[in-house]
Order: C-alpha cells, then structure tokens, then sequence
C-alpha cells in the first residue's frame, strides 16, 4: 500500500491555550472537519504501523511535533485532540500533485505562488493555506454573483445588525438591538437551525447595537466577541470588548461570570471583531474618525494571550467611509472586506474589498441584491447588515452577508453568499417572495341586524399565491352584539370580508394577508 505523509513541518505542532509547544498530545485522525470517519490505519514516518492515533513528540527537538503516514487515497485529513475543533493536514504529495496540474496553465500557477508566498509570508500554518490553493484560485469575489442561502427567522419588529455562522454546526448568531436599558440597547442573539429556523435567544443586559458579533468555539460551547455599551448592573457605560458565552433563554448581565474582558490594544475606543478560528485570525476594527477606520489582523491564539503582535495594518481613508454607515467587516486570506450602506441614508449597498499588503481596493455592488421582481423593496427599506466568513466541511471560504428588508413587524433578514464555484452548497430553504404580507383596515355597516354583510378588499400589490387571511372585529362587545366575522373568495388580488351583528352599527374590521 502506498502511503502519504502528513505534518512535519515547523507549523504542525500541538500547544496549550497560552500558545506554548507541549507534547504527548493524542490526536485521533478523521476523514472530514465535521463527522466523517476515523482513520485507524496509520504509520510513523519510518512506515512503523501506529496504535490507532498520532501522538505528538515527547523529547528534544521534537517536541510537539506532528508527523505521520496514511494512506495514499487521501489528500487531506483532520486531527481531533478532543477541543471541539478539528485541524486539517494536507499530505506532502497532494502538494506535488497540484503543482505539477497547475504548471499546464499559466493564471493557475500564477495563482497558486500566489498562496505560497501569502503562507510563507504569515509564517503560521502554512500547510492550512497550501490546501487551500484551490479555493484561491476560485474565490474572487469580483468575479462572482451572490446566491441566497436562507432567511433568518429572527424577531421581525426589529432589524437584523449582523449574523455569523457557527463553523461546527452551521447555525446562524444574528444580533438584533433591542429596547433601550440604561442609555443603551439590550443586544439580542437569537440562533437559528441552517434552514433559517428559530432556536432559541440570548439578551445581554445593555450590550448595545451588535453591528459586528464574531464567534468563537471552545469545546460545546459558543462564545460571542463583541462591545458591551452599558453595565446595567453599575448603571455605567463601559464601551469595553467582551467575550461572552452564548446562554440561550437567559438574559445575561455584565456581571455575569460566564463575561470577561479581553486584551484592550485599541485604548477603549469603539472596536469592533471578526474571527477566523480555522486559520487562528482576529480582524479587529478601531474607529478613529468619520472618514478613517483603521484595521488590525492577528492571530486569534496571540490576542487571548494578550501579545501584540499585529501581523498586518490597514488604514481606510476615502470619501466612501464618510459617506456610507459601516455594517460589518471580516478577512479571508489576503483580503479585507468591509461592508457599508444604509437604508434612508442615500447610501448605496457596497463591499469593498481591500488588499492587506497593498491596500488596492476594488467595490462590489450589492445594492438590488434581495429585490423583489419589479427591483423595489417593501416600503423601500433596504440595508446590508453584517458580512461574515464560513468554511464549509471542506475548508473552502464563502463570505456571507445579510440584508434586512420590509418595514418594522415585516422585517425579513435573507442571508447571500459569495461562494467559489467548487465550493460547499449553502443552499438553504426556498426563498419567501419578499412583501408577501399586507394587513388594512375596514369597515362594515351591515344592512340590518342578524344579517351578514360584506365589503371588498383589494390587495396593494397582487400575491404570487392566493393568501391566508386573519380578521378580527375592532369591538369591546365581541359574542352578544358583534356575532361573526368571516372572509371569503380569497384570489390573489383580494377578497370579501364579512360581519353579522345583532344590530347595524359600523365597525371596522383589522384585516390581514400572508403568503410568506
């Protein structure tokens, strides 16, 4: 049998938490990021069969170490230390393989020396960016339409800030600021299933707008990164950034023991994160004007350690800042991204993406994404809310970004992707036409008393599918004076409501149509 050999490069060591090398750690070997099936089978690098796991190195130099063979009929595989995350190793040999395939095409190898020089340059896990060389070479966002993965079921009286998926499960976190507490807003998480279902909600106490909420995973559980506004428990701003672990059906105060403060480089100004935990980054974003933002990318395992040690800086200063609200930012390998718009604003829907070394940006267009048929919007509210990553099984990056659409208490919040042709499906469930709800008020006289009378409703903007219809009488004297309300001849455009009562005075009918 043929064997490849993953790890053993300077970047494939096991460390604790503080980002010191330790060794004996047991790592199972899995065929895929999520599930899969373990690899048993396995070798040291002199082809001696191991015990069913890799063990990392004990003595010397080789401390930490993680090196081992497997079979040739894999190219990429994952280790599982029992963290609640697995790390992928590409083999030695894929690497060759890619190499020789590029070389028939000019652009590809262009492209994939491209990757190399960005992994030798980070000088961290260079191996998780040489398996990545394919989604380089197809994730340019310039060259890509979004497609719509799902709608978000979140609380529609408020409007959707930002939401970031969970990169174990594939659930969404969307912030929502809610009523005011204390000079502030309470923030308000709520995690829907992939298809966009409703799970359950988190309210942090005074934790402000939730412009940009970043996830971290640590085990079973999920941490939110975000700043808090507003201590309600010392009735004080705080304006500090957190780590929070997410409690659904709880409301969390600022005391709580599961909230603490992270490393503060920016001199408590208003800050907001984006993680990468796969690649171990932390993009964080100071504001320093109404035209300036600057932008500061780490490493993830430096920041928790309270090391400073940026490893790239970007300053944006352009009219488009000034202009346009900021709504959420995050970096995929060699790019920023920075989402801006708002809605009543007179300020357009954009991406833009920035280069990190160079700075060059180029502006993605995403105003009419979301539109309904006709290119209008219900009540014209239209806003880009948040802009986030997500590594699917396979690793490949897909940049996610959310819009909130329709007026308050019809708010909808569909989630769209960039994602590279040979990427992972984001498909969700079917799409709801957008405006597929109208409610109105009418009124009836009835003709005499115990006689059933009706008026006809016309619907503002035709369904694509007849609707449900709710009515309620808008009476104190429901049952002995006001016997029944009804509807019926329910089309597409509109429909009779009716009412009887014991006598013939007017009443106005609450009416409502959803085909959503």
């Amino acid at each position: 049998m043929a064997l490849n050999v993953f790890g053993g490069s300077p970047a494939d060591v096991t460390a604790d938490s503080n980002g010191s090398v330790i060794g004996g750690v047991a790592l199972k070997v899995y065929t895929s990021a999520l599930g899969g099936q373990q690899v048993t089978e396995l070798y040291d690098t002199n082809g001696a069969p191991l015990a069913g796991v890799v063990v990392s190195g004990t003595t010397g130099d080789e401390t930490g170490r993680v090196a081992f063979q497997a079979s040739d009929q894999y190219q990429i595989l994952y280790l599982d230390a029992g963290y609640g995350m697995r790390w992928a190793i590409p083999a030695r040999e894929a690497f060759a393989a890619a190499s020789t395939a590029l070389s028939k095409s000019t652009a590809a190898l262009a492209a994939a020396q491209e990757a190399q020089d960005i992994a030798t340059v980070s000088g961290v896990k260079a191996d998780l960016a040489k398996a990545e060389v394919d989604a380089k070479l197809g994730f340019d966002i310039t060259k890509l339409s979004p497609r719509y993965v799902t709608t978000l079921r979140t609380p529609s009286n408020r409007v959707l800030q930002s939401a970031t998926r969970d990169p174990l499960t594939g659930n969404y976190y969307a912030a929502q600021a809610g009523p005011a507490n204390g000079s502030s807003t309470d923030l308000h998480i709520t995690r829907c299933a992939p298809d966009g279902r409703m799970l359950d909600q988190c309210i942090f106490a005074g934790g402000g707008h939730g412009s940009t909420v970043a996830i971290e995973n640590d085990g079973p559980n999920v941490w939110l990164w975000f700043r808090w506004t507003y201590d309600t428990t010392g009735s004080s701003f705080t304006n500090r950034m957190v780590r929070a672990q997410y409690q659904p059906g709880t409301t969390v105060l600022r005391d709580d023991p599961l909230v603490s403060e992270v490393p503060d480089f920016a001199d408590n100004t208003l800050v907001d994160f984006a993680i990468d935990q796969a690649s171990d980054r932390i993009c964080e974003r100071v504001f320093v004007s109404t035209t300036r933002e600057r932008f500061v990318l780490r490493k993830l395992s430096d920041y928790k350690a309270g090391r400073n040690q940026p490893i790239a800086t970007l300053i944006t200063d352009d009219s488009q800042t000034g202009v346009n609200p900021y709504q959420g930012h995050v970096s995929i390998d060699d790019y920023l991204y920075v989402a801006r718009g708002g809605a009543g604003f007179d300020a357009p829907n954009t991406i833009t993406r920035y280069r990190w070394d160079t700075g060059v940006k180029t502006l993605i267009d995403v105003d009419r994404t979301a539109a309904m048929p006709d290119g209008t919007f219900p009540e014209g509210y239209n806003e880009i809310e948040g802009v986030s990553l997500w590594r699917g099984p396979g690793g490949t990056p897909s940049l996610l970004f959310g819009k909130a659409i329709g007026s308050a208490y019809y708010r909808q919040s569909p989630i769209y992707a960039f994602n590279p042709p040979a990427g992972d499906d984001l498909v969700g469930e079917t799409l709801r036409r957008i405006g597929q709800k109208e409610r109105g008020y009418a009124y009836i006289t009835p003709t005499a008393a115990d006689t059933a009378t009706s008026v006809q409703v016309t619907f503002a903007r035709e369904f694509d599918t007849v609707p449900h219809m709710t009515v309620t009488p808008d009476s104190n004297v429901p049952g002995p004076w006001v016997k029944g309300v009804s509807v019926s001849e329910v089309t597409t455009k509109g429909c009779l409501i009716w009412l009887t009562r014991y006598n013939t005075t007017r009443t106005g009918i609450y009416w409502q149509a959803d085909a959503s």
